[in-house]
């Protein structure tokens, strides 16, 4: 069932000029991966579907275009093609894409893409079992590598995604890469962001990565090109290799998105406490609600700040 809301199609922008037109969606904080820079520890219930996709439409009239589904892992939930399929139905939505570890996927993906899934990043750090096992405390990364082969075979846009860890960043760039190369995708390096338990695991800079590139490709011309999100990009021997680096080279200027939390909360930014609780408003009508997200939109910081309350987070409680 969708919720139609009766509002005029506006648009938010910041006080930094910034059109925010994307919203990334925390279905749930629950995750079937334990990994070592997340260990999520669910203690809330999620948002009913009904509840959410009447938010996504209210959120739709005020510009947003691009939704992202995340967790936790989004695919533990039962109802996520029926969460798929109902936001496929607000017209102004041009995007429907999720991020996931890819172990639920090959088993869903046809009914995802039949929903209305345009796109999906599949967020794996190794190849090797032994790597994959260590980093996620899970196994069968085969399981994780046939859902990005089924992913491609159907059609949908496929972007590979994966925390590069000092301990293990060679071993981790050498079997990605090839990966990527054998599947004819991008693939993205994150740098690890200090939040919870990531504070005590040591992650590493683009800065460390690239000179390590161009070492081993030296035939590769080396040279960064625009993409359409926040990864600078290398073309390396016709694979696309993203790093997303927001400590080091922070994409703030340009960021058009929010977060909304499984909870309710609306975060502005990965680093900004909650602004706004929707499920504790939820008895307000549309225009109302409407409003306040209007009023708050203002709030939204210049860059993110760094303080202690926002890495105590869990990253599987705000959305990945």
């Amino acid at each position: 069932m969708v919720v139609k809301a009766g509002l005029m199609r506006e648009q938010m922008i910041d006080n930094f000029n910034r059109t925010i037109d994307y919203l990334r969606v925390s279905l749930t904080e629950n995750c079937n991966f334990n990994c070592i820079y997340c260990k999520p520890y669910p203690i809330h219930k999620p948002l009913d579907r009904v509840v959410l996709i009447r938010f996504i439409n209210i959120f739709a009239n005020l510009g947003i275009k691009k939704i992202r589904f995340s967790g936790g892992e989004p695919l533990v939930r039962k109802d996520i093609v029926q969460i798929i399929k109902e936001t496929k139905k607000i017209n102004s939505i041009t995007s429907i894409s999720i991020t996931t570890n890819g172990y639920l996927l090959g088993e869903k993906i046809v009914d995802l893409v039949n929903a209305g899934l345009t796109s999906v990043n599949i967020s794996i750090d190794a190849t090797s079992e032994e790597l994959f096992q260590a980093i996620t405390n899970h196994k069968r990364v085969d399981v994780v590598i046939d859902s990005i082969k089924k992913a491609i075979d159907l059609g949908l846009e496929v972007k590979l995604n994966a925390v590069l860890l000092k301990k293990y960043w060679i071993q981790q760039v050498d079997q990605l890469y090839q990966l990527a190369k054998e599947n004819g995708v991008p693939l993205r390096f994150i740098e690890l962001m200090p939040i919870g338990i990531a504070t005590k695991i040591e992650g590493l800079s683009s800065d460390l990565v690239i000179p390590y590139l161009e070492k081993k490709y030296k035939k590769a011309e080396l040279s960064f090109i625009k993409g359409n999100g926040p990864a600078r990009y290398l073309n390396i021997d016709g694979v696309d290799l993203g790093f997303i680096d927001a400590l080091s080279h922070n994409f703030c200027s340009s960021c058009n998105r929010l977060r909304l939390l499984s909870t309710g909360e609306v975060k502005l930014c990965l680093y900004q406490e909650p602004s706004l609780n929707l499920r504790k408003i939820m008895k307000l009508n549309d225009a109302e609600i409407s409003a306040l997200l209007k009023i708050i939109i203002k709030d939204k910081n210049e860059h993110h700040n760094l303080n202690d309350k926002a890495m105590e987070l869990s990253m599987a409680s705000i959305g990945g």
